[in-house]
């Protein structure tokens, strides 16, 4: 629910501002499922179960990316990277590596 609540609000707002750069917003999405069920769990995700939710994350934020590229609203600036493209998956990989750390890391009972 998180993670197409969050891909809803970003294509949204690409898509009444598609001059507007949202760098964060494919990060947001990726991250998304695997930190609410990390709060909602109140402890640290098994690695596995972190990875499927990054890794559903990640192809929904590339496939949010893939379509917004392709509708031309990614016409914003961009910080890293050539283009906006190239941005987000950058974005997407780094916030797939430090969450990692959010969702797997701390006591486990």
């Amino acid at each position: 629910m998180a993670l197409m609540v969050a891909l809803g609000v970003w294509l949204g707002l690409a898509g009444m501002w598609p001059y507007v750069t949202f760098h964060l917003a494919p990060g947001v999405v990726t991250l998304a499922w695997a930190v609410v069920e990390r709060l909602l769990g109140a402890r640290p995700l098994p690695r596995r179960r972190a990875a499927l939710l990054f890794g559903a994350g990640a192809a929904v934020s590339g496939a949010g990316t893939a379509l917004l590229a392709a509708a031309g609203h990614l016409a914003g600036p961009v910080l890293v990277g050539a283009n906006a493209t190239a941005e987000a998956v950058w974005v997407i990989l780094t916030s797939m590596i430090l969450g990692w750390a959010g969702v797997t890391l701390g006591r486990r009972r």
